[in-house]
């Protein structure tokens, strides 16, 4: 599955629920979902803050998935995937 990143945001809030949205839908995907991004890095950082926010209200849903970089598209996509599937995750693009 694949996804535009974040839309513009007002403030950290909105922006950390627009990500926890987004992990999310990685969780309830069968390995995760791949994110189109303008700094995968950036969007990463942001990921993690949106997971650290999470825990501070005892919210661990998100503890399981892990944000990487596309290999084909480092700079521009980021794939949230399940932990356990992470290592083996190659999204898939939709054609037969």
């Amino acid at each position: 599955m694949s996804n535009n990143g974040p839309k513009s945001y007002t403030n950290r809030k909105e922006l950390h629920q627009q990500l926890q949205h987004l992990m999310y839908q990685a969780i309830e995907s069968d390995f995760g979902i791949e994110v189109s991004t303008s700094s995968s890095e950036h969007l990463r950082q942001e990921l993690n803050f949106a997971r650290r926010a999470a825990r501070e209200v005892s919210n661990n849903d998100f503890d399981h998935l892990v944000f990487r970089t596309c290999p084909s598209d480092p700079s521009g996509k980021v794939w949230i995937v399940k932990k356990i599937q992470a290592a083996d995750f190659q999204p898939s693009t939709g054609e037969s």
